[in-house]
């Protein structure tokens, strides 16, 4: 998350993000690192949009819950993907996102999303 600071991952963190079951949200997920990396979120899937901010075709996307961010080479833009998550399905509770190389997890790669109850109207 912009701005935060990477700590070891504990269940009992607080969640670095919280939504609504039903939402559907847009992330740019951008690798600061000269290292790659493989983000992965749990329980549900995200539709690839952009890669380092070109779009990618319409018949050209498909849903899936890992995407690798090549390394940055220290010169320029960040390399990014942009995603759409989407919480409309059923998962309402705690959810994980992380880098899928594990031994990233213990070096702040790793946090919680909660997905409350969609509001009744």
């Amino acid at each position: 998350m912009d701005g935060a600071t990477p700590s070891l991952f504990s269940p009992d963190n607080p969640p670095a993000i919280v939504t609504r079951q039903g939402s559907v949200k847009d992330w740019t997920i951008e690798n600061r690192a000269q290292e790659n990396h493989a983000f992965h979120i749990h329980a549900i899937h995200f539709l690839l949009l952009a890669s380092n901010g070109v779009p990618v075709p319409p018949d050209q996307r498909h849903y899936q819950d890992v995407v690798t961010l090549p390394f940055w080479d220290g010169v320029g833009p960040y390399p990014n993907e942009t995603v759409r998550m989407d919480f409309r399905g059923a998962h309402v509770g705690d959810l994980v996102y992380e880098c899928h190389y594990m031994f990233h997890q213990d070096f702040g790669m790793m946090a919680t999303v909660r997905v409350l109850r969609k509001r009744e109207e």
